[in-house]
């Protein structure tokens, strides 16, 4: 019965949660949003097969765009072992999958302006009445304004094998898939504030209601997809991993990690094609709009001009847990990321969106993760290094606070020092050291573990990071600066 028992898929709990934030697109933000949803797992209580799966729904705040979602899912079972002399293997099969939509709105503002002042006689309907109006000054003032509206929709599956090597290393190799799509429809407007004045008898009056012209007054000049549905990266991956794990048990590693050793490798080859720009419809009409063809009933302004590219990808991780007095931490943590190719930038002056579409592969420093004192995005490119310091200490870890309705278990603060550098560069030898190309923050952190009502454990975070520079690169314009915060903030809480 025992067996049985375990071969069978129980539940291990249902967890809903709620989240209040920005969405991201690539390397860009959408809107801030928020969205609920839940996560479920199974699995067997005597066996290695397990099941998890989540879904999230969100709705951006103030904007009238359609609902952001999104769908994973991810079942591992384990495979026949391999015997040999020193022992077994007992590799696990992984198959998983997500699909995330995310809906974001750019309001571009005022693109162009046209003011001019002309004098003439004007022809206008009163009741009916066409009307002719002499010495009429005009003051034209026209506007043209858009609002663009993005539809992203990120594809990921993964498939592969992971076997244990002892009780401290593990081995993978897998197989993965993206596709991301990408929709832009723009709306442009001509906002007409012209107004109308007459000279009678040396009067300068506006005439402009008394001849039945509201302004200011609006007109939709476009509303149409610039693009619909366009693959801009779509990717075959194939990974080699090893990992080495090994911790001292302690009551509180999940808040202070210490005695202990995390290092990673890992090989990937990326076979991707990527949108390196878009092109101008050749087929327009006298409207500037795209005639029909066999395959497009309606088909978009732009279309794409496709690379494929052949990439192989390093990474290297070391993570170093060392234990002090008083359960105290110094952790050290150190990753490089190589890729054996140039990643394209954002070319400015370019093609339409030439470079922009390549963000998926390149690597990013800035905000919580990376260089905590920098805004997300701060740096890019196609190689990294990046490296912390971190000290921690328990301000209390025996001893419960209450503060209804938490209990808060544990508390630990903490001091950290980061720095970090993207290069883009063919190879490592072509790097510029003399352009200062790292950049650094220090901070610090309190950790806690608490209690709701007793019994939904729960673990928070609260981080000010300061920058140890003033001002950085214009991600979007390189040619400019931007100045940086004085200190950047970050706290979460989460079941």
């Amino acid at each position: 019965n025992s067996g049985v028992l375990g071969a069978q898929m129980h539940s291990y709990g249902f967890t809903p949660f709620l989240i209040l934030g920005p969405t991201f697109i690539g390397n860009r933000f959408g809107l801030d949003q928020i969205s609920g949803g839940a996560q479920a797992s199974w699995g067997q209580l005597l066996g290695n097969d397990a099941l998890t799966a989540w879904a999230t729904i969100g709705k951006n705040f103030r904007r009238g765009v359609d609902l952001n979602s999104e769908f994973s899912a991810f079942y591992q079972t384990s495979l026949t072992s391999v015997q040999n002399a020193k022992g077994a293997l007992s590799p696990s099969l992984v198959v998983g999958g997500s699909r995330s939509t995310i809906n974001s709105l750019v309001d571009l503002g005022t693109l162009v302006t046209q003011k001019d002042t002309l004098q003439q006689t004007i022809q206008v309907t009163i009741d009916s009445q066409t009307v002719l109006v002499p010495n009429a000054t005009i003051y034209e003032n026209l506007s043209l304004q858009e609002e663009d509206e993005f539809k992203d929709v990120f594809t990921d599956f993964l498939v592969g094998t992971q076997f244990g090597i002892g009780r401290s290393q593990r081995v993978g190799l897998f197989y993965g898939y993206r596709n991301y799509k990408e929709s832009l429809s723009g709306v442009q407007t001509v906002i007409d504030s012209t107004r109308f004045f007459q000279t009678v008898d040396g009067t300068f009056t506006d005439i402009t209601e008394q001849i039945g012209i509201d302004t200011p007054n609006e007109r939709v000049a476009l509303d149409d997809f610039f693009y619909q549905d366009l693959t801009f990266f779509k990717s075959h991956e194939l990974s080699l991993s090893w990992s080495y794990a090994n911790f001292k048990p302690t009551f509180d590693q999940f808040l202070n990690p210490t005695g202990g050793r995390v290092i990673s490798a890992s090989y990937r080859r990326i076979n991707a094609s990527v949108t390196d720009s878009l092109s101008l419809s050749v087929d327009l009409n006298q409207d500037n709009i795209p005639d029909p063809t066999v395959d497009e009933v309606s088909p978009a302004l732009f279309r794409a001009d496709n690379r494929k590219l052949g990439i192989n990808e390093y990474i290297f991780s070391w993570n170093e847990f060392l234990d002090f007095p008083g359960r105290s931490t110094m952790s050290i943590q150190g990753f490089v990321g190589y890729k054996d190719q140039v990643i394209k930038e954002p070319v400015q002056g370019g093609g339409t969106f030439e470079g922009a579409f390549y963000y998926p592969l390149r690597y990013y420093l800035g905000g919580i993760g990376t260089l905590r004192g920098y805004p997300y995005f701060s740096m890019a490119g196609g190689k990294v290094a990046f490296a912390r310091a971190n000290f921690t200490f328990p301000i209390f870890n025996r001893s419960s606070k209450e503060l209804a309705p938490f209990i808060f278990d544990k508390m630990y603060g903490s001091v950290f020092f980061e720095t970090g550098a993207v290069g883009n560069a063919a190879k490592l030898s072509d790097i510029n050291f003399s352009t200062k190309p790292f950049l650094s923050d220090w901070g610090v952190e309190l950790r806690l573990q608490l209690f709701q009502n007793y019994q939904i454990p729960m673990f928070g975070f609260f981080q000010v990071a300061f920058p140890t520079e003033t001002t950085i690169t214009d991600r979007n314009n390189p040619t400019e600066t931007i100045e940086v915060d004085d200190f950047r903030i970050y706290f979460g809480l989460t079941i």
